[in-house]
Order: C-alpha cells, then sequence, then structure tokens
C-alpha cells in the first residue's frame, strides 16, 4: 500500500514508486513464498532508500524494481530482524542454511558477507548486481537467511 498523504505525491515520483513495487512484488510472488504487508512512502530527503522490518519502506533519490526488490528484503528481516546479527562472525555469515546457500551457488569455497545491514554477494545493493540469475539467487538466499534467524 501506499502511506497516508500518498495522494499528494507528486505524479511523476508515484508513478515511479508504484511502478517499482508492483514489479517488484510481482517478481517476489511469482519465485517465493513471502507473507508481509508493506507500505511505500515517499520520502525525497532520503538519500537512496531504507525500510524496516515493519514493513515500512521510505523511497528517496533511488526508484526501480532492483532497489524495491533489495528494500522489500530489509522488510522481511535482512539486517533489520533481532536475530540477524547473531548470524554474522567477523564479517560472514555463518547460519548454516545461508552457508550452504552461497556455497550451491559458488562452490565450496564460497563465503557469504554480512555486515549491519546488507549482505554480498547477491544481497542487489548496486544497481549493477541486478540480472535475472542474481535476483533469483538473491530470492533464494533471503529465504535461507530467514531460516537461519528463525523466522518462517
Amino acid at each position: 500500500t501506499l502511506s497516508g498523504g500518498s495522494e499528494k505525491w507528486p505524479e511523476d515520483r508515484k508513478k515511479r514508486i508504484v511502478d517499482a513495487m508492483d514489479q517488484a512484488v510481482e517478481f517476489l510472488n511469482k519465485h517465493a513464498n513471502f507473507k508481509k504487508a508493506v507500505i511505500a512512502n515517499n520520502s525525497p530527503g532520503t538519500p537512496t532508500a531504507d525500510a524496516n522490518w515493519g514493513g515500512w519502506i521510505n523511497w528517496g533519490g533511488s526508484i526501480n524494481r532492483r532497489v524495491a526488490i533489495h528494500e522489500i528484503a530489509h522488510t522481511l528481516g535482512i539486517g533489520t530482524h533481532e536475530n540477524w546479527g547473531k548470524n554474522i562472525k567477523e564479517g560472514k555469515w555463518i547460519g548454516k542454511n545461508g552457508v550452504a546457500q552461497i556455497k550451491a551457488f559458488d562452490g565450496e569455497d564460497a563465503v557469504l558477507h554480512a555486515d549491519r545491514m546488507h549482505f554480498w554477494p547477491y544481497g542487489l545493493n548496486q544497481d549493477h548486481e541486478s540480472s535475472k540469475e542474481n535476483d533469483l539467487r538473491h530470492v533464494k538466499m533471503v529465504e535461507a537467511m530467514r531460516k537461519d534467524m528463525g523466522i518462517r
């Protein structure tokens, strides 16, 4: 949904936000089974975009499908759930499901990096990281990491 006051948003921004969210939700609904209500908010003062576990997404200077997928991941617990940090040691994700998934993608020596809010590879942290394959891998990584955090 759109936050309160959306009727006063500039129409071009509103269209870009709605289009980005519609594309991301369609993609995620096709490739995953996440249950989450999200609220898109127009926030021009936000440098890029940000989101929280509660489902709120502030749209700032970066509005596109990749950003929407990335921000929805934050609403699903990536970097926002209380158990996020419990799965990180020395900048690496240590949860068994996330580790198994990255190894399945990239081989036995693969490492899943994480900090206080993000993971990589496949975190879709920048536009150049998005591709058909990487977007699908992102979904699988989010599913695995949610399992590690105890989110079903």
